[in-house]
């Protein structure tokens, strides 16, 4: 779950309205949204993994959620249809983020909040750079098995991204999860074991020595240090004119 303490005070005083939350995964950010905001009328998540859905469906069993398979870079809503429109670490999931962006702004109403929460690669902590390493072999484990997932943008990146867009910025903040994810030694144990097995899918690849040690100096730096989630960067805009 989220915590973001920096996020959830920018957000206690807004109704959300009509919110989409694009690349849900198993609903954790959009969760946090729901309990965060003051006020909301309804609130969907969409996300091409009817897998991730299904495990959401547990979380957000609330008849004013609406949960749904979709593509981000082609959205099946008409224009203008969403007062709130989010995404959460998953810009660097997308061959085309842009495009992304692009189409949620599309679907977002005149004077609609676009809200971006996505995790940098910058001035970490020891234990967040053990969170950052294994992202990143993550990453390089998923491109291997023909799965598109890039490295951890910069903020400047995530920023420059949204300056083509009608929006006007509102604000631009770094919020952090405070919590280790890893907070007794029974979950450090599964997550090791589940790294160990993911390694072991790679058994005969070219690039499976690459990922053991990987893997063992991830475990290491986690042991020693901790493992914390990275800030994220969030940016908060509106949607500028009409009819766009």
């Amino acid at each position: 779950m989220y915590q973001l303490p920096e996020l959830r005070k920018n957000l206690e005083n807004r109704n959300a309205g009509h919110l989409l939350d694009i690349a849900t995964g198993e609903g954790d950010f959009l969760a946090f949204l729901l309990n965060a905001f003051a006020l909301y009328e309804s609130g969907t998540g969409l996300d091409m993994n009817p897998a991730n859905l299904k495990v959401a469906e547990g979380k957000l069993s609330n008849p004013a959620v609406t949960l749904m398979e979709g593509n981000a870079e082609k959205l099946d809503f008409e224009g203008e249809y969403f007062d709130t429109v989010s995404v959460s670490n998953s810009l660097h999931h997308f061959r085309n983020p842009r495009q992304v962006l692009k189409e949620m702004t599309r679907i977002l109403a005149p004077g609609g909040l676009l809200l971006i929460s996505e995790l940098v690669c910058e001035d970490l902590t020891p234990a967040q750079e053990a969170h950052l390493s294994y992202h990143h072999l993550k990453a390089d484990m998923d491109m291997a098995a023909g799965h598109f997932h890039r490295h951890t943008f910069t903020r400047d990146e995530i920023v420059n991204m949204v300056e083509d867009l009608p929006i006007v910025v509102d604000k631009v903040f770094l919020a952090f999860d405070k919590e280790p994810l890893l907070n007794s030694s029974e979950s450090m144990w599964r997550f090791f074991r589940m790294l160990d097995q993911r390694v072991i899918e790679f058994a005969g690849h070219q690039r499976a020595k690459e990922f053991e040690q990987r893997a063992e100096t991830i475990k290491e730096n986690i042991s020693t240090h901790g493992f914390m989630r990275p800030p994220q960067v969030c940016i908060m805009g509106l949607k500028s004119g009409f009819g766009r």
